[in-house]
């Protein structure tokens, strides 16, 4: 679920889902489809809730303990996915997660392009540390994401500001 912005005064906030009861040919995945979609004129824990409330009225509760919910990092809608479906898993979409990444690279920390998309790639892409199936490999690549950063510091590439904020980030 991802709410869109300069729509005027509404937001347009769409759910998409993997409808199971499909299988793609060429992937053998399930195919993804449009689910309910909420318009709404406030951004509130409260206003999310009775969007989430109806959803959840609607599943049945082996539904609802195996849900996935996938959003970006607003604090509002994290917390009515906590209040509505408290046994669901909430996942983080990689997509804003590595635009933030790279937003906080540039703007706050004033890394260069350069440095901001190899830190990129070695946590985004494929065999990066999102794409970690096991713990040993993720703390492994963690490490050696940490120990860069870290290395890069130590010769000037970047400001200290990157190890203290977006080091734990």
């Amino acid at each position: 679920m991802d709410k869109t912005f300069n729509l005027g005064d509404f937001h347009v906030t769409p759910a998409v889902y993997k409808d199971t009861s499909v299988v793609r040919r060429t992937s053998l995945g399930h195919s993804i489809c449009f689910g309910p979609t909420f318009i709404h004129t406030s951004s509130t824990t409260k206003t999310y809730s009775a969007f989430l409330h109806q959803i959840a009225d609607n599943l049945k509760d082996s539904e609802i303990k195996t849900l996935v919910i996938g959003s970006d990092e607003d604090a509002s809608f994290k917390s009515a996915i906590k209040r509505c479906f408290p046994e669901a898993t909430h996942v983080l979409c990689t997509r804003h997660l590595k635009n933030n990444a790279m937003k906080y690279m540039k703007d706050n920390a004033g890394i260069p392009i350069k440095e901001i998309q190899n830190i990129c790639s070695l946590i985004f892409d494929k065999n990066g540390i999102v794409d970690t199936l096991d713990n040993d490999t993720y703390k492994s690549r963690v490490e050696y994401v940490q120990n860069l950063i870290v290395s890069n510091e130590k010769h000037g590439v970047f400001l200290f500001i990157l190890t203290v904020d977006f080091y734990h980030y």
